[in-house]
C-alpha cells in the first residue's frame, strides 16, 4: 500500500521535499496546502497530480494522510506544529527551526506529553 503524504509549504524546500519523497518506493506526495494558490498549483503538478486543500486543517484532517512534511516559513511551524497535534496524531517531518520565538518553546516541549 502506499503512504501518502500531506506538504504543507509549496515553496521551494517544498519542491525540494516533493523530488525526495517522489523516488521512495512505496510514497507519494498527494496532498498539498500552501496559502498561496499559485504555489500550491505547482506542487500539486510536481507531484504528479495532488490534492490542492484550501486550509491546514482540511489537509490534516484528510482521512488518506499518513504523514505530513512542513516545508512553510520557520515563523509558522510552531504554531503549525500546535494546530496539528490538536487534530490528528500523524509523523511529522518538520524542516528546522521547530521554533523561532523562545516563547514558543512551552507549547512545542508540551507536544510530546500530551494525552490522546
Amino acid at each position: 500500500m502506499q503512504k501518502q503524504y500531506g506538504l504543507i509549504g509549496c515553496g521551494m524546500m517544498g519542491e525540494e521535499h516533493i523530488s525526495f519523497v517522489n523516488i521512495l518506493a512505496g510514497t507519494k506526495v498527494s496532498h498539498v496546502y500552501d496559502p498561496v494558490p499559485q504555489r500550491a498549483e505547482i506542487a500539486a503538478s510536481l507531484a504528479g497530480g495532488a490534492k490542492i486543500y484550501e486550509s491546514l486543517k482540511e489537509l490534516v484532517t484528510a482521512p488518506d494522510v499518513d504523514a505530513l512534511i512542513i516545508a512553510s516559513p520557520n515563523f509558522l511551524h510552531a504554531d503549525q506544529l500546535t494546530q496539528i497535534s490538536a487534530l490528528r496524531t500523524l509523523p511529522i517531518l518538520c524542516e528546522k527551526p521547530l521554533y523561532v520565538n523562545q516563547a514558543q518553546e512551552p507549547a512545542i516541549r508540551g507536544m510530546g506529553s500530551r494525552e490522546r
